[in-house]
């Protein structure tokens, strides 16, 4: 019964693959008798989401409670509707008073609510039909595919309810610009960097979630050239992983991020309660993938999942067509919990607009992975022709020595008609005065120290010598 009562937080989908057995009766009733799980969670369900009426919002309680304000427009709403009646096949909901346009925002929240109801409807009448069971009587909401028609059964006064919401046409563009250039800039390496964040996010997650110690997990960075000139980019962690609902629900909603959501509580129970705190927040880092790559493949196995429940979400040209999502096959599945995304680049990594691009030469892999994450408590392996690396050491920023961790941040001095030998006398100089930042705790924010020249570049620092301290 408690996962019954849990299961109106789940999907119908979910409902159908968690209870897909029917019981025999308890002891105590007649033999022939049957308890399908089911039925009896799409009976509950969708009775709870259609009981919306003025009994959930008597007038005396709301006088003596002090009701938020989201609240307070749940209450307006019901408490304006009469119990609810069946005509055919539609549950029709009407208004014992008319909306006036102070009650305007209730309205429309009684709209959503009601089409919330229609789509729970729906999708238990479709599952009922496919399964051959007694549908409901009742299989939608009236009125609810239109504003105005609901206003002829849930009234307004005063104001017209016509549909002016902010709406996107063309999603797959708002994505590539908001996800891409237009927010990164013509950076090709942001991809990168926003693949390593979502690794590193999910190995610190499983850590906490699964009690592992504090140097478990790691993330490989692996870039191949398959043919000619195709190339393929990749990053595996071993993580969390992702079920089907995250994969599809998340990962395919731009602007929405799954760390700290309900859903996050709901798929890693605990989770939320421990020190883990995500370095993505905003749900739109992974599209950036799409400013170097058109043909993308996302593998994933929750880390308390089978082998064979590997999934598989492949985009084979990039925003314009539909991903499709599969069941991994044989050689594609992961040994262990975690996630594999493999970018097969638009551009030679060695050219104009490559990602190892700098100036008239390159830049290895694994100077290119410390640059973009050179603090992170994950270790980083690099995998580049044939051979692989650890780049970056877990934690080893703390205790790097100072012109090392230097190099680290700064790499790239090709093409700024610097001298190597005097970049690294400086890096040793400014290297020897980092100081730790620490907290009243004693938790380790980050190194600094005072610098004179011109932020980062640090071709273009000024060598002050013996006269002041020179630092980055």
């Amino acid at each position: 019964m408690g996962r019954v009562a849990h299961s109106h937080w789940w999907t119908v989908s979910d409902i159908e693959r968690q209870f897909s057995r029917v019981m025999g009766p308890p002891s105590w009733c007649p033999r022939n008798w049957t308890v399908d799980p089911l039925r009896i969670a799409c009976a509950l369900r969708t009775a709870d989401a259609a009981h919306l009426d003025a009994r959930r919002a008597p007038t005396f309680l709301k006088a003596i409670t002090n009701l938020q304000s989201s609240s307070e427009m749940h209450w307006r709403f019901q408490e304006k509707l009469a119990k609810p009646y069946l005509r055919q096949d539609s549950l029709v909901f009407t208004s014992t008073h008319p909306f006036r346009l102070d009650d305007a925002v209730a309205w429309w929240l009684c709209l959503e609510t009601l089409r919330m109801v229609d789509r729970e409807l729906r999708s238990v009448d479709s599952l009922f039909a496919d399964k051959g069971y007694p549908r409901f009587a009742a299989r939608h909401v009236a009125g609810v595919d239109h504003p105005e028609r609901l206003a002829s059964y849930v009234q307004t006064d005063g104001w017209l309810p016509i549909n002016a919401t902010v709406h996107v046409t063309d999603l797959p563009e708002v994505i590539k610009s908001l996800g891409g250039e237009a927010l990164y800039g013509r950076q090709p390496r942001v991809a990168l960097r926003e693949l390593i964040q979502n690794a590193c996010d999910a190995v610190r997650a499983r850590r906490l979630f699964e009690g592992r110690s504090a140097d478990f997990g790691s993330v490989t960075i692996t870039l191949a050239e398959v043919s000619g000139d195709e190339y393929w980019l990749e990053v595996a962690d071993s993580g969390v992983g992702m079920s089907q609902r995250v994969l599809t629900e998340f990962l395919l909603d731009f602007g929405r991020s799954f760390w700290g959501s309900p859903q996050m509580q709901e798929e890693f129970p605990g989770l939320l309660t421990t020190s883990f705190r995500s370095t993505g927040k905003y749900g739109v880092g992974f599209f950036s993938v799409f400013m170097v790559a058109n043909h993308v493949q996302v593998c994933t196995r929750r880390s308390d999942a089978a082998a064979v429940d590997t999934l598989v979400l492949e985009f084979s040209s990039g925003l314009q067509g539909r991903p499709i999502l599969r069941r991994a096959d044989r050689q594609e599945r992961l040994l262990d919990g975690g996630s594999r995304v493999r970018l097969k680049l638009k551009t030679n990594p060695s050219i104009a607009g490559g990602i190892l691009h700098h100036g008239e030469s390159d830049i290895s892999l694994a100077s290119l992975v410390q640059e973009l994450a050179p603090a992170v408590d994950v270790d980083l392996f690099v995998a580049e022709k044939k051979s692989s690396t650890k780049a970056v050491v877990a934690n080893d920023w703390k205790s790097l020595p100072g012109g090392e961790f230097l190099a680290r941040v700064a790499p790239l001095s090709h093409g700024d008609n610097v001298d190597e030998e005097e970049l690294k006398r400086l890096r040793e100089r400014a290297g020897a005065n980092l100081r730790l930042l620490q907290g009243d705790d004693g938790t380790v924010f980050g190194r600094a120290c005072i610098s004179m020249g011109y932020a980062a570049r640090w071709s273009r620092q000024l060598d002050v010598g013996e006269r002041s301290v020179s630092a980055g």
